[in-house]
């Protein structure tokens, strides 16, 4: 069970950390990807994939490899506040299939905008069926992304000697992920809900309660303003 999710700051299920690495006859059989930042996107998952899950999954050779397939992670969906872009869920797609030898099954799960949802899962699809996926520009790493992965190497090399790099390999790493990115381009979609129309849609209450919150905002700014300038006006006359 190789989990990336949102970790700390109160994030559900508030479980989920490196050091949780299974228990019993599990040791070693559950890890973590516990990222602890905001704003992730494409390279950041993409080094994940390629330092940590596929060196495990090529070492456990398994005989069926099930996706949990949600795009809440992804650009432009407002709950997951990621930026991974339907390209990058097609190169991590198409990673694991080159690490492992067996069926593949992926069952969609979690994406809170449709029509990202909807260009995301295209994606991984047509990898499935035997597409190349399309290429995606490298980015800096996000600060976080170092520290949370050279942790999860910590806790997890003790049960796969596919992560027992040396410091100098992990060094090598990260040093050729800065060589080759560039600074992330800054989304053109909105990071807050409702993002796009069909949401909106399908959430038409929440979308009416925004719409009073901003109206009463602008009231009370006016209501502020107007006494402080009848207060400025009683100091005159004093």
């Amino acid at each position: 069970y190789i989990p990336l999710h949102r970790f700390g700051e109160r994030w559900y299920p508030e479980t989920g950390a490196a050091c949780e690495t299974g228990g019993g006859g599990g040791q070693g059989r559950n890890l973590n990807v516990p990222w602890t930042s905001d704003g992730l996107a494409d390279s950041d998952y993409l080094a994940a994939f390629r330092l940590v899950l596929c060196p495990v999954l090529a070492q456990f050779s398994p005989d069926l490899l099930l996706l949990s397939a949600g795009f809440d992670a992804a650009d432009g969906d407002a709950q997951g506040k990621m930026k991974v872009t339907a390209a990058g869920f097609a190169q991590m797609t198409q990673l694991l299939l080159s690490a492992v030898d067996c069926p593949v099954a992926a069952a969609l799960e979690g994406g809170y905008n449709s029509r990202v949802t909807c260009e995301c899962c295209e994606a991984v699809l047509r990898v499935l069926l035997g597409s190349s996926p399309p290429a995606t520009s490298p980015t800096l790493l996000a600060p976080s992304v170092e520290p949370t992965l050279r942790s999860v190497l910590a806790h997890n090399a003790p049960h796969w000697s596919g992560l027992r790099y040396s410091e100098k390999a992990v060094q090598d790493f990260f040093a050729e992920a800065a060589r080759v990115g560039s600074a992330p381009r800054v989304s053109k979609r909105q990071r807050t809900a409702p993002a796009f129309a069909d949401e909106e849609r399908a959430n038409p209450r929440a979308a009416e309660q925004q719409k009073l919150a901003e109206k009463r905002a602008v009231r009370e700014a006016a209501r502020g303003a107007a006494e402080e300038e009848r207060a400025e006006s009683a100091a005159a006359l004093a």
